[in-house]
């Protein structure tokens, strides 16, 4: 076999709007939704010796699918790779570790961009 697929799903979000009733003193969180969520994968090609990266978004409105996210995904890292690792030796296991950087990175550039205020401590609560 000279493809194996590795795949990354990132972790729910979900975004809500938060407020203080001070005559019942009590926090009301309204507004619930689910953020974008990323899928994520890393086709390991011994013959071409290279790792390419593919990505799917999901948007808010869409159900969260981890076989269509895998099968977009899989198909855009032949095709438009964000990430190409060359001169792949073929070890799998001494990649993993720059694989799961490689994702992980790219969440939290795509989070940073979609949900800012995550990241912001003025947003903070302590």
């Amino acid at each position: 076999m000279s493809k194996v697929v590795k795949y990354y799903y990132s972790s729910p979000v979900v975004k809500a709007s938060i407020a203080i009733n001070p005559i019942l003193n009590k926090t009301v969180i309204s507004n619930i939704r689910q953020s974008k969520r990323y899928t994520m994968a890393a086709v390991y090609d011994d013959e071409a010796k290279t790792i390419k990266f593919g990505l799917a978004i999901c948007q808010e409105i869409d159900n969260f699918c981890k076989a269509t996210g895998r099968n977009i995904a899989e198909h855009r890292a032949e095709t438009n790779p964000f990430y190409v690792i060359k001169d792949f030796n073929g070890i799998r296991n001494d990649y993993a570790d720059e694989v799961m950087r490689i994702m992980t990175d790219k969440e939290i550039e795509l989070m940073k961009r979609d949900n800012p205020n995550l990241f912001n401590v003025e947003c903070f609560i302590n």
